[in-house]
């Protein structure tokens, strides 16, 4: 990493690809990697789920916010 590193902006996402140099030259670059800056994502609050509403290929699940200050939880998965 860079002194650049300094302008990174907790609560983003950023994508990095990676290369390395010796004496033949250079390498090819890495698979992209996306790196999210902040806290760790809290996990959801009463979290229930709805087997009334259940079928062969899907259940409903509900969940309160999280309130988590200025981040926002994008998402979950089961």
């Amino acid at each position: 990493m860079t002194d650049a590193d300094d302008a990174l902006i907790k609560g983003r996402i950023y994508s990095f690809k990676f290369r390395s140099a010796n004496t033949m030259g250079w390498s090819d670059f890495t698979q992209l990697l996306r790196v999210g800056l902040g806290d760790q994502v809290k996990p959801p609050q009463n979290l229930n789920s709805n087997f009334t509403l259940a079928t062969a290929t899907s259940l409903t699940m509900t969940w309160d916010e999280v309130e988590d200050g200025e981040l926002i939880t994008q998402g979950y998965s089961l």
